[in-house]
């Protein structure tokens, strides 16, 4: 069973910044008097607690001061004590440079690894008991090892193509599985790339993308798996704010077990055509 090795104890924050038209006198308060459309309110959700700000923008307001107001609400985050932040990608850029955590869904996703192997091979119409799995990375740490591991017993056989070397993972898979961590894959047998650096990759046909980051231009069919969590905590997601980044979050900050979080598999053309729509 996947686990989560962060604390329940850390606090992020939300964004929201949204376009409202309400009566004329009360556009006309918002318009004057900007700390009327900034608030901050304290919620939670199991053992992770959030500080949402939300921001509530009169029409026409010029560049400069919508850019003015979200700041504000930025430095109140701030001052308030949260450290990361899930904010619109528009305004990622100025959280950053005021010292916001991003929130990444590459740890989710390689949380997930051991459930995204084999829907990847669902989805591709493969036996996930024939798949040779080929994994690139960079940095195995020991909640990735414990998948690794746990996908030794459901696949054909396993390859580690990393930077580095992991003599202890290598003998465990040995040891307890037979499997040799290295040299080329059994003749004839479909592989499965797990991707989890962002080196380039050209040798493998099919690969299933954990970075949490789009590589669009990789000469392969590219899977991606897209979070699904359970409905209470979309429910507990604020109005205007992206629910794949608020569970990322709450994953991150302790409210959400790996396992407890389900994964559709799409391609990636098809993901990257809807995004942009």
């Amino acid at each position: 069973m996947s686990t989560n090795t962060k604390g329940g104890d850390e606090m992020f924050g939300v964004l929201t910044v949204t376009e409202v038209r309400p009566p004329f006198f009360q556009r006309l308060l918002l318009r004057l008097f900007p700390a009327r459309g900034l608030t901050l309110t304290l919620h939670s959700y199991r053992m992770a607690s959030f500080r949402l700000a939300a921001v509530v923008l009169p029409p026409g307001l010029r560049e400069h001061a919508v850019e003015k107001r979200v700041l504000r609400a930025l430095q109140e985050l701030r001052a308030s004590g949260v450290r990361r932040l899930a904010s619109p990608e528009r305004w990622k850029k100025q959280a950053l440079a005021l010292g916001f955590a991003p929130v990444e869904e590459r740890p989710l996703l390689r949380a997930c690894a051991a459930q995204a192997v084999p829907a990847a091979c669902r989805k591709a119409g493969l036996d996930p008991e024939r798949v040779c799995i080929t994994v690139f990375a960079d940095v195995i740490d020991r909640p990735l090892s414990d998948q690794l591991l746990t996908l030794a017993r459901i696949v054909r056989t396993l390859r580690l193509h990393c930077t580095q070397d992991f003599p202890i993972l290598r003998r465990r898979l040995l040891d307890s599985y037979g499997i040799v961590a290295e040299g080329p894959l059994p003749e004839g047998a479909p592989e499965l790339a797990l991707v989890l650096s962002d080196a380039p990759l050209e040798s493998a046909a099919l690969a299933l993308d954990l970075t949490g980051v789009a590589h669009e231009h990789w000469p392969v069919c590219t899977l991606i798996p897209i979070p699904r969590p359970p409905e209470d905590a979309l429910r507990s997601c604020p109005p205007g704010a992206d629910q794949r980044v608020f569970v990322t979050a709450l994953y991150l900050c302790g409210g959400l077990m790996a396992h407890e979080i389900g994964l559709d598999i799409v391609e990636a053309t098809q993901y990257n055509s809807e995004e942009s729509q």
